[in-house]
């Protein structure tokens, strides 16, 4: 950061964004220099398909527990935090087996899922990886209770290594194909559950000794402002970021949302992880001062300055030149990719700035205000998107 956050500097707080930024920053760096290799082997169109696939399954899993797992670092008691954990593992469940029987009945009805004509028989991967990411997101939340940042660090090292591995590897052997990329996606999204899996584990053992259906049940009732707002919150945060790819796969084809994906990936891939690193100990580190009454209100805004000061000159730069950049970066057949990330520089950088905005509201009990804010400008993109198209 380029100005001194006093007070967390040189904290723990500090150490453990660096060595999650840091481990997340290797995997940057792998995906970095691994994504000309991927885009020399893939097309716009296949690369589109991929993108709505994924951007499903991400948007779906946001929700696949109710947000119940976000709740898991709130308690001071380790045993509520279990019963929560086991909680957010019942309705992951039970929502991936409503997702294979909503497209059962589809099938049976002879109705199309949505984005069928897009996906084909991609669509009916689509609960499986929710699964996967659904359960990467509740591992997640035990580590942060467990300040275990390093583990989390070397998964996603993992994950992106094994995904960009096998997707080279898969274009190489076969050419471009939807199932390539989908194929490797899906493998990265196991290797790092299975990292993640070795550390959980004893947290759960611990955590989730004796949990009844009685005891659930009144836990779902005290934390349920998370189901009520917060997991819409984040469904209409996730949407709201990937509704011009939907929209585009409607409207435009699969290779204008390729070369959207491939801008987007490319320069949000750096923001989202580090940005989530920053999440993830900054829930925790709040979690910790609400609980002891500390003044919470001075870090989020010296946290929320360091950002914005820290994004102010990558961001104008990419607005200036963001087309000369990924030209050079992924050749010329995605030349035009730059030139979508110059029109959405301010909103990556805007993105960027708001980081722990979410996180600050979840442990204040304040998701109302944000899912308000959140609807308010969903609304506003559908509009404007709505508009253009007309």
């Amino acid at each position: 950061m380029l100005i001194k956050i006093s007070g967390i500097k040189r904290s723990a707080f500090a150490r453990n964004v660096a060595v999650l930024v840091g481990g997340r920053g290797m995997a940057l760096l792998v995906a970095f220099l691994l994504t000309p290799v991927v885009a020399s082997l893939f097309s716009p169109a296949d690369f589109g398909v991929a993108a709505v696939f994924v951007a499903i399954s991400q948007l779906l899993s946001t929700v696949s527990a109710l947000g119940y797992q976000n709740a898991v670092v709130l308690p001071k008691s380790d045993i509520k935090a279990g019963q929560l954990l086991v909680l957010s593992k019942v309705l992951l469940a039970g929502f991936v087996l409503l997702l294979f029987a909503y497209l059962g009945g589809m099938e049976l009805t002879g109705a199309e899922p949505p984005f069928s004509n897009t996906l084909g028989s991609w669509v009916w991967i689509v609960p499986i990886v929710v699964g996967i990411l659904g359960a990467r997101h509740i591992r997640e939340a035990v580590l942060t209770r467990s300040k275990e940042f390093m583990v989390s660090a070397r998964a996603g090292i993992g994950n992106v290594v094994s995904m960009s591995i096998s997707r080279i590897r898969l274009g190489l052997l076969f050419g471009s194909s939807v199932w390539g990329l989908v194929s490797g996606y899906i493998l990265g999204g196991l290797v790092n559950l299975l990292m993640l899996r070795g550390r959980t584990a004893v947290h759960h053992d611990v955590m989730t000794a004796k949990v009844g259906w009685g005891q659930l049940k009144r836990l779902a009732k005290e934390y349920q402002d998370f189901p009520l707002l917060n997991a819409p919150s984040a469904l209409m945060v996730g949407m709201s970021a990937k509704l011009p790819l939907l929209f585009f796969g409607l409207w435009l084809g699969p290779a204008v949302v390729g070369l959207y994906a491939m801008a987007t990936r490319l320069i949000t891939t750096p923001i989202t992880t580090t940005a989530n690193a920053l999440r993830r100990v900054y829930l925790q580190k709040a979690a910790d001062m609400e609980r002891k009454n500390q003044n919470l209100a001075e870090v989020f805004w010296k946290v929320t300055l360091a950002l914005f000061a820290s994004g102010f000159v990558p961001f104008g730069l990419l607005w200036l030149y963001g087309e000369e950049i990924l030209g050079f970066v992924l050749g010329e057949t995605w030349r035009e990719a730059g030139l979508y990330s110059e029109i959405m520089a301010p909103w990556f950088f805007l993105l960027w700035t708001s980081a722990v905005v979410s996180p600050t509201m979840v442990v204040r009990r304040k998701q109302g205000v944000f899912t308000a804010l959140q609807f308010i400008m969903f609304i506003c993109r559908v509009a404007v998107l709505g508009w253009c198209y007309t």
